[in-house]
């Protein structure tokens, strides 16, 4: 259980997909004006991931070798599949995020982000089911801790006075690039 948690921990903060890897940077920047929203992006993007590696990981066992060059058209089946689960799942059980999220929720299918996360995690030397998972749910974790983040950033920020050149865009990339800095620092620290 302790590795599990390792794993989870290290692809969370130290491996951060988006402030770390640079990848998902469109999500990160685009759904995180609002906290609501950044919130529920996080939250279905850590479902989805966790799902699509334990799907990726499953797959990857039962691929012939002749199907190599199609692995990544194959997992883009796979991300599509979980992010539909997701969303009818959400729609049962969670109606006024799902209504909330709104076109968001099926974008997340287009997050290299996910992409990303499942090739890397597969591509650790006999990676076991539940580290295979747990860099999936430490990925999402760590989307959604950095979405999270900016939003609560950019919200502040809203409320302060901004010289009129570095209102929006240009101070939406400096803050990103602040906290990516700061995430790798931790890096360092696992």
């Amino acid at each position: 259980m302790s590795a599990f948690i390792a794993v989870v921990i290290t692809a969370a903060l130290a491996d951060n997909i988006v402030l770390g890897k640079m990848l998902g940077l469109c999500p990160f920047i685009s759904l995180s004006r609002r906290l609501d929203i950044a919130l529920g992006v996080g939250v279905a993007t850590t479902a989805v991931l966790t799902v699509a590696c334990a799907l990726a990981w499953c797959l990857e066992g039962l691929l012939p070798e002749a199907f190599a060059p199609l692995r990544p058209l194959i997992f883009i089946a796979v991300v599509a599949c979980a992010v539909q689960a997701t969303t009818m799942l959400m729609q049962l059980t969670l109606p006024l995020i799902h209504r909330m999220l709104g076109v968001f929720l099926p974008l997340i299918a287009t997050n290299c982000a996910i992409l990303g996360i499942m090739l890397l995690s597969l591509q650790q030397e006999n990676a076991s089911f539940t580290q295979v998972v747990a860099h999936g749910l430490g990925g999402g974790l760590g989307f959604m801790l950095a979405i999270v983040a900016f939003a609560l950033i950019r919200l502040r920020i809203s409320e302060a006075q901004v010289p009129p050149t570095f209102r929006g865009a240009p101070l939406a990339v400096i803050n990103a690039g602040w906290m990516a800095l700061a995430f790798s620092g931790l890096a360092g620290a696992f």
